[in-house]
Protein backbone atom coordinates (compact mmCIF):
# COMPACT_ATOMS: atom_id res chain seq x y z
CA UNK A 1 0.00 0.00 0.00
CA UNK A 2 0.98 3.63 -0.38
CA UNK A 3 -0.37 6.57 1.54
CA UNK A 4 -1.15 9.89 -0.12
CA UNK A 5 0.69 11.65 2.69
CA UNK A 6 4.32 10.93 1.77
CA UNK A 7 7.60 12.90 1.67
CA UNK A 8 8.88 14.55 -1.49
CA UNK A 9 11.25 12.11 -3.20
CA UNK A 10 12.51 13.93 -6.31
CA UNK A 11 13.42 17.45 -7.38
CA UNK A 12 10.81 17.34 -10.16
CA UNK A 13 8.13 16.48 -7.63
CA UNK A 14 9.23 19.33 -5.37
CA UNK A 15 8.96 21.91 -8.16
CA UNK A 16 5.59 20.49 -9.20
CA UNK A 17 4.24 20.92 -5.66
CA UNK A 18 5.65 24.45 -5.40
CA UNK A 19 4.06 25.47 -8.70
CA UNK A 20 0.71 24.09 -7.58
CA UNK A 21 0.88 25.97 -4.26
CA UNK A 22 2.03 29.27 -5.80
CA UNK A 23 -0.35 29.23 -8.76
CA UNK A 24 -2.06 32.65 -8.56
CA UNK A 25 -5.83 32.84 -8.09
CA UNK A 26 -7.92 35.31 -10.11
CA UNK A 27 -8.96 38.47 -8.27
CA UNK A 28 -12.10 37.99 -6.20
CA UNK A 29 -12.07 34.20 -6.56
CA UNK A 30 -12.30 33.53 -2.81
CA UNK A 31 -15.45 35.64 -2.39
CA UNK A 32 -17.18 33.92 -5.28
CA UNK A 33 -15.98 30.54 -4.10
CA UNK A 34 -17.40 31.05 -0.60
CA UNK A 35 -20.75 32.02 -2.12
CA UNK A 36 -20.85 28.78 -4.10
CA UNK A 37 -20.17 26.76 -0.93
CA UNK A 38 -23.30 28.26 0.60
CA UNK A 39 -25.33 27.28 -2.46
CA UNK A 40 -23.90 23.77 -2.32
CA UNK A 41 -24.75 23.38 1.36
CA UNK A 42 -28.38 24.39 0.76
CA UNK A 43 -28.65 21.85 -2.04
CA UNK A 44 -26.98 19.21 0.11
CA UNK A 45 -29.50 19.81 2.90
CA UNK A 46 -32.37 19.49 0.45
CA UNK A 47 -31.08 16.12 -0.74
CA UNK A 48 -30.82 15.01 2.89
CA UNK A 49 -34.22 16.26 4.07
CA UNK A 50 -36.47 15.29 1.14
CA UNK A 51 -37.17 11.53 1.26
CA UNK A 52 -38.22 11.43 -2.40
CA UNK A 53 -34.65 12.44 -3.32
CA UNK A 54 -32.96 9.76 -1.18
CA UNK A 55 -32.78 7.16 -3.99
CA UNK A 56 -30.93 9.74 -6.13
CA UNK A 57 -28.21 10.16 -3.50
CA UNK A 58 -28.00 6.36 -3.22
CA UNK A 59 -27.31 6.11 -6.98
CA UNK A 60 -24.97 9.12 -7.15
CA UNK A 61 -22.70 7.61 -4.50
CA UNK A 62 -23.01 4.00 -5.58
CA UNK A 63 -19.44 3.19 -4.51
CA UNK A 64 -20.61 3.77 -0.91
CA UNK A 65 -24.17 2.49 -1.11
CA UNK A 66 -23.73 -0.64 -3.19
CA UNK A 67 -25.50 0.39 -6.39
CA UNK A 68 -29.14 0.54 -7.45
CA UNK A 69 -31.59 1.56 -4.74
CA UNK A 70 -33.50 -1.33 -3.17
CA UNK A 71 -37.28 -1.70 -3.33
CA UNK A 72 -38.50 1.45 -1.57
CA UNK A 73 -41.91 -0.08 -0.82
CA UNK A 74 -40.30 -1.91 2.08
CA UNK A 75 -40.14 0.09 5.33
CA UNK A 76 -36.85 -1.63 6.20
CA UNK A 77 -35.28 -0.61 2.88
CA UNK A 78 -36.58 2.94 3.23
CA UNK A 79 -34.86 3.24 6.59
CA UNK A 80 -31.66 1.68 5.21
CA UNK A 81 -31.52 4.23 2.39
CA UNK A 82 -32.50 7.11 4.67
CA UNK A 83 -29.77 6.23 7.16
CA UNK A 84 -27.16 6.17 4.42
CA UNK A 85 -28.32 9.50 3.01
CA UNK A 86 -28.40 11.17 6.43
CA UNK A 87 -24.90 9.97 7.22
CA UNK A 88 -23.31 10.93 3.92
CA UNK A 89 -25.10 14.27 3.57
CA UNK A 90 -24.35 15.23 7.18
CA UNK A 91 -20.65 14.54 6.68
CA UNK A 92 -20.88 16.59 3.48
CA UNK A 93 -22.42 19.44 5.48
CA UNK A 94 -19.60 19.26 8.01
CA UNK A 95 -17.08 19.44 5.19
CA UNK A 96 -18.88 22.43 3.69
CA UNK A 97 -18.64 24.22 7.04
CA UNK A 98 -14.99 23.24 7.32
CA UNK A 99 -14.23 24.67 3.88
CA UNK A 100 -16.14 27.89 4.64
CA UNK A 101 -14.13 28.35 7.83
CA UNK A 102 -10.89 27.32 6.16
CA UNK A 103 -11.09 30.13 3.61
CA UNK A 104 -13.09 32.65 5.64
CA UNK A 105 -10.79 32.47 8.67
CA UNK A 106 -7.62 31.68 6.64
CA UNK A 107 -6.99 28.59 8.73
CA UNK A 108 -4.03 27.52 6.61
CA UNK A 109 -2.19 30.53 8.04
CA UNK A 110 -3.92 31.19 11.37
CA UNK A 111 -5.09 27.75 12.51
CA UNK A 112 -3.31 28.07 15.89
CA UNK A 113 -4.57 31.64 16.53
CA UNK A 114 -6.73 31.85 19.69
CA UNK A 115 -9.65 33.32 17.72
CA UNK A 116 -9.86 30.07 15.72
CA UNK A 117 -9.80 27.78 18.77
CA UNK A 118 -13.47 26.84 18.33
CA UNK A 119 -12.98 25.78 14.72
CA UNK A 120 -9.91 23.79 15.73
CA UNK A 121 -11.89 21.86 18.33
CA UNK A 122 -14.82 21.24 15.98
CA UNK A 123 -12.53 20.05 13.19
CA UNK A 124 -10.86 17.54 15.48
CA UNK A 125 -14.13 16.18 16.88
CA UNK A 126 -15.51 15.63 13.38
CA UNK A 127 -12.27 14.15 12.03
CA UNK A 128 -12.15 11.57 14.86
CA UNK A 129 -15.67 10.30 14.18
CA UNK A 130 -15.70 6.87 12.44
CA UNK A 131 -18.62 7.83 10.18
CA UNK A 132 -16.74 10.95 9.06
CA UNK A 133 -13.63 8.87 8.33
CA UNK A 134 -15.67 6.32 6.40
CA UNK A 135 -17.04 8.88 3.95
CA UNK A 136 -13.97 11.13 3.76
CA UNK A 137 -12.32 9.25 0.84
CA UNK A 138 -15.59 9.45 -1.15
CA UNK A 139 -16.31 13.14 -0.52
CA UNK A 140 -12.77 14.59 -0.49
CA UNK A 141 -12.79 15.04 -4.26
CA UNK A 142 -15.70 17.50 -3.99
CA UNK A 143 -13.66 20.03 -2.04
CA UNK A 144 -10.64 22.19 -2.78
CA UNK A 145 -7.23 20.60 -2.93
CA UNK A 146 -5.83 23.12 -0.47
CA UNK A 147 -8.41 22.33 2.20
CA UNK A 148 -8.13 18.57 1.64
CA UNK A 149 -4.34 18.64 1.99
CA UNK A 150 -4.67 20.70 5.18
CA UNK A 151 -7.12 18.21 6.73
CA UNK A 152 -5.05 15.18 5.77
CA UNK A 153 -1.91 16.67 7.28
CA UNK A 154 -3.51 18.00 10.46
CA UNK A 155 -6.04 15.26 11.27
CA UNK A 156 -4.53 12.03 9.90
CA UNK A 157 -7.25 11.76 7.26
CA UNK A 158 -5.05 10.36 4.55
CA UNK A 159 -6.17 7.68 2.12
CA UNK A 160 -4.19 4.52 1.41
CA UNK A 161 -3.89 3.19 -2.13
CA UNK A 162 -3.40 -0.49 -2.95
CA UNK A 163 -3.28 -2.56 -6.13
CA UNK A 164 -4.76 -5.94 -6.99
CA UNK A 165 -3.62 -8.03 -9.93
CA UNK A 166 -6.51 -8.23 -12.38
CA UNK A 167 -5.41 -11.68 -13.55
CA UNK A 168 -5.40 -13.08 -9.99
CA UNK A 169 -8.50 -11.77 -8.23
CA UNK A 170 -9.14 -13.01 -4.70
CA UNK A 171 -12.87 -12.69 -5.43
CA UNK A 172 -13.54 -12.94 -9.20
CA UNK A 173 -17.21 -12.05 -8.86
CA UNK A 174 -16.43 -8.93 -6.83
CA UNK A 175 -13.70 -7.86 -9.24
CA UNK A 176 -16.07 -8.23 -12.17
CA UNK A 177 -18.57 -6.00 -10.37
CA UNK A 178 -15.80 -3.45 -9.71
CA UNK A 179 -14.74 -3.50 -13.37
CA UNK A 180 -18.34 -3.12 -14.53
CA UNK A 181 -18.75 -0.06 -12.31
CA UNK A 182 -15.50 1.48 -13.56
CA UNK A 183 -16.27 0.53 -17.15
CA UNK A 184 -19.57 2.42 -17.12
CA UNK A 185 -17.69 5.62 -16.18
CA UNK A 186 -14.94 4.95 -18.75
CA UNK A 187 -17.53 4.35 -21.49
CA UNK A 188 -19.38 7.55 -20.58
CA UNK A 189 -16.15 9.54 -20.75
CA UNK A 190 -14.49 8.07 -23.83
CA UNK A 191 -17.18 6.26 -25.81
CA UNK A 192 -20.61 7.80 -25.24
CA UNK A 193 -19.05 11.25 -25.09
CA UNK A 194 -16.76 10.77 -28.09
CA UNK A 195 -19.00 12.51 -30.62
CA UNK A 196 -20.00 15.43 -28.40
CA UNK A 197 -16.39 15.97 -27.31
CA UNK A 198 -15.12 15.83 -30.89
CA UNK A 199 -12.79 12.92 -30.19
CA UNK A 200 -11.17 11.76 -33.38
CA UNK A 201 -10.78 8.21 -32.11
CA UNK A 202 -11.26 6.03 -29.04
CA UNK A 203 -8.34 3.68 -28.45
CA UNK A 204 -10.24 1.11 -26.37
CA UNK A 205 -13.96 0.43 -26.17
CA UNK A 206 -13.83 -0.56 -22.51
CA UNK A 207 -11.67 -1.44 -19.53
CA UNK A 208 -12.38 -5.15 -19.93
CA UNK A 209 -10.63 -4.95 -23.31
CA UNK A 210 -7.64 -3.27 -21.65
CA UNK A 211 -7.43 -5.82 -18.83
CA UNK A 212 -7.82 -8.77 -21.21
CA UNK A 213 -5.09 -7.54 -23.58
CA UNK A 214 -2.70 -6.77 -20.72
CA UNK A 215 -3.08 -10.21 -19.11
CA UNK A 216 -0.83 -10.44 -16.05
CA UNK A 217 0.30 -6.84 -16.53
CA UNK A 218 -2.93 -5.18 -15.34
CA UNK A 219 -3.75 -3.86 -11.88
CA UNK A 220 -6.94 -2.51 -10.33
CA UNK A 221 -6.38 0.60 -8.18
CA UNK A 222 -8.19 0.69 -4.83
CA UNK A 223 -8.42 3.37 -2.16
CA UNK A 224 -9.28 2.85 1.48
CA UNK A 225 -9.47 4.99 4.64
CA UNK A 226 -6.48 4.90 6.94
CA UNK A 227 -8.93 3.35 9.39
CA UNK A 228 -12.60 2.49 9.29
CA UNK A 229 -13.17 1.86 12.97
CA UNK A 230 -16.32 2.09 14.98
CA UNK A 231 -19.51 0.09 14.47
CA UNK A 232 -19.60 -2.34 11.56
CA UNK A 233 -21.47 -0.93 8.61
CA UNK A 234 -23.86 -3.09 6.59
CA UNK A 235 -22.96 -1.35 3.32
CA UNK A 236 -19.76 -2.35 1.53
CA UNK A 237 -17.50 0.39 0.22
CA UNK A 238 -16.59 -0.13 -3.43
CA UNK A 239 -12.99 1.03 -3.35
CA UNK A 240 -11.95 0.33 -6.97
CA UNK A 241 -11.14 3.63 -8.65
CA UNK A 242 -8.93 2.95 -11.67
CA UNK A 243 -6.79 0.67 -13.83
CA UNK A 244 -3.08 0.58 -14.66
CA UNK A 245 -1.87 -1.76 -17.40
CA UNK A 246 1.03 -2.50 -19.74
CA UNK A 247 -0.38 -3.49 -23.13
CA UNK A 248 1.56 -5.28 -25.87
CA UNK A 249 1.88 -3.50 -29.22
CA UNK A 250 -0.88 -4.21 -31.74
CA UNK A 251 -0.19 -6.78 -34.41
CA UNK A 252 1.07 -5.28 -37.64
CA UNK A 253 2.55 -2.15 -36.09
CA UNK A 254 5.10 -0.04 -37.92
CA UNK A 255 8.60 -1.34 -38.47
CA UNK A 256 10.79 -0.47 -35.52
CA UNK A 257 7.86 0.14 -33.19
CA UNK A 258 6.69 -3.45 -32.75
CA UNK A 259 8.60 -3.70 -29.47
CA UNK A 260 7.02 -0.62 -27.86
CA UNK A 261 4.40 -1.40 -25.22
CA UNK A 262 1.73 0.99 -24.00
CA UNK A 263 1.39 2.21 -20.43
CA UNK A 264 -2.33 2.71 -19.75
CA UNK A 265 -3.47 4.68 -16.69
CA UNK A 266 -7.11 5.61 -16.09
CA UNK A 267 -8.65 6.99 -12.86
CA UNK A 268 -12.38 7.43 -12.27
CA UNK A 269 -13.27 11.10 -12.71
CA UNK A 270 -14.57 11.42 -9.13
CA UNK A 271 -11.13 10.42 -7.78
CA UNK A 272 -8.98 12.22 -10.33
CA UNK A 273 -6.49 14.97 -9.50
CA UNK A 274 -6.23 13.67 -5.92
CA UNK A 275 -2.72 12.14 -6.20
CA UNK A 276 -4.13 8.60 -6.38
CA UNK A 277 -2.23 7.81 -9.59
CA UNK A 278 1.10 8.87 -8.09
CA UNK A 279 0.37 6.92 -4.92
CA UNK A 280 -0.44 3.86 -7.07
CA UNK A 281 2.93 4.17 -8.80
CA UNK A 282 4.56 4.11 -5.35
CA UNK A 283 2.78 0.92 -4.20
CA UNK A 284 5.18 -1.93 -3.52
CA UNK A 285 4.49 -5.25 -5.23
CA UNK A 286 6.82 -7.73 -3.63
CA UNK A 287 10.19 -6.01 -3.37
CA UNK A 288 9.55 -3.30 -5.97
CA UNK A 289 7.28 -0.33 -6.52
CA UNK A 290 4.79 -0.37 -9.35
CA UNK A 291 6.80 2.13 -11.38
CA UNK A 292 9.85 -0.04 -10.87
CA UNK A 293 7.83 -2.75 -12.62
CA UNK A 294 6.80 -0.57 -15.56
CA UNK A 295 10.13 1.24 -15.73
CA UNK A 296 12.21 -0.53 -18.43
CA UNK A 297 15.50 0.20 -16.66
CA UNK A 298 14.46 -2.07 -13.77
CA UNK A 299 13.86 -5.19 -15.76
CA UNK A 300 10.12 -5.79 -16.17
CA UNK A 301 9.00 -4.16 -19.40
CA UNK A 302 12.37 -4.73 -21.04
CA UNK A 303 11.96 -8.49 -20.64
CA UNK A 304 8.72 -8.25 -22.57
CA UNK A 305 9.49 -5.51 -25.06
CA UNK A 306 13.11 -5.73 -26.14
CA UNK A 307 14.12 -2.08 -26.27
CA UNK A 308 12.10 -1.24 -23.17
CA UNK A 309 10.32 1.74 -24.77
CA UNK A 310 6.86 2.61 -23.46
CA UNK A 311 4.18 4.89 -24.88
CA UNK A 312 1.08 6.51 -23.45
CA UNK A 313 -1.75 8.16 -25.39
CA UNK A 314 -4.29 10.94 -24.93
CA UNK A 315 -7.18 11.42 -27.44
CA UNK A 316 -7.08 14.59 -29.49
CA UNK A 317 -10.23 16.63 -29.88
CA UNK A 318 -11.50 18.25 -33.05
CA UNK A 319 -12.76 21.26 -31.11
CA UNK A 320 -10.08 22.68 -28.85
CA UNK A 321 -11.78 23.86 -25.66
CA UNK A 322 -10.40 24.98 -22.31
CA UNK A 323 -11.53 21.74 -20.65
CA UNK A 324 -9.74 19.50 -23.15
CA UNK A 325 -6.62 21.67 -22.88
CA UNK A 326 -6.69 21.40 -19.09
CA UNK A 327 -7.15 17.63 -19.22
CA UNK A 328 -4.25 17.28 -21.65
CA UNK A 329 -2.09 19.48 -19.42
CA UNK A 330 -2.89 17.29 -16.38
CA UNK A 331 -2.09 14.15 -18.39
CA UNK A 332 1.23 15.63 -19.50
CA UNK A 333 2.08 16.81 -15.95
CA UNK A 334 1.38 13.34 -14.55
CA UNK A 335 3.74 11.46 -16.87
CA UNK A 336 6.65 13.88 -17.41
CA UNK A 337 8.16 13.45 -13.90
CA UNK A 338 8.62 9.75 -14.74
CA UNK A 339 10.75 10.53 -17.80
CA UNK A 340 8.08 10.52 -20.55
CA UNK A 341 8.60 13.04 -23.36
CA UNK A 342 6.31 14.29 -26.09
CA UNK A 343 6.43 12.61 -29.49
CA UNK A 344 5.96 15.00 -32.41
CA UNK A 345 3.16 14.20 -34.83
CA UNK A 346 5.53 13.39 -37.68
CA UNK A 347 7.38 10.78 -35.64
CA UNK A 348 4.44 9.16 -33.84
CA UNK A 349 4.81 6.08 -36.03
CA UNK A 350 1.40 4.46 -35.99
CA UNK A 351 -1.45 5.52 -38.24
CA UNK A 352 -3.77 5.47 -35.20
CA UNK A 353 -1.42 7.80 -33.33
CA UNK A 354 -2.48 10.65 -35.61
CA UNK A 355 -5.63 10.83 -33.46
CA UNK A 356 -3.69 10.99 -30.18
CA UNK A 357 -1.09 12.98 -28.34
CA UNK A 358 1.76 10.60 -27.57
CA UNK A 359 4.34 10.53 -24.80
CA UNK A 360 7.22 8.08 -25.04
CA UNK A 361 9.63 6.73 -22.45
CA UNK A 362 12.89 5.19 -23.55
CA UNK A 363 15.64 4.11 -21.14
CA UNK A 364 18.24 5.29 -23.67
CA UNK A 365 16.80 8.80 -24.03
CA UNK A 366 16.29 9.03 -20.26
CA UNK A 367 19.89 8.07 -19.57
CA UNK A 368 21.19 10.67 -22.06
CA UNK A 369 18.89 13.32 -20.55
CA UNK A 370 20.24 12.69 -17.07
CA UNK A 371 23.86 12.73 -18.22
Amino acid sequence: MATLRKPIETLDEGFRLLRRRWFPSPAGLDRGFLATIGDWMRTNAEFRDRPELHPLTWRLYSEASGGAAPDMRSAENKEKVARFVRELRTVGEWLGLMETAFYGAELDQYYAHPINRGWSAAYRRWAEDPTFRRYWPILRGEFSRKMVEFCEQEFNLGVEVRLTEAAKPSDPEEQQADLAWLDSAYAFEFCAGAQSEGLANVRYTGLNEVVTRAGESAWIIHWQPLDDGGPQHDLRLRTACGVIAILPPPAGGRAGASDEHELFVWIHGCHRNLQIGRAAFAVRIGERRLFDLVDPRRGYAIERSGSGALRTYFPRTQKEEARSRDQRAMWYAFFTPYGFRRVNRGESGESAAADFDVLRYSPRSDESRRH
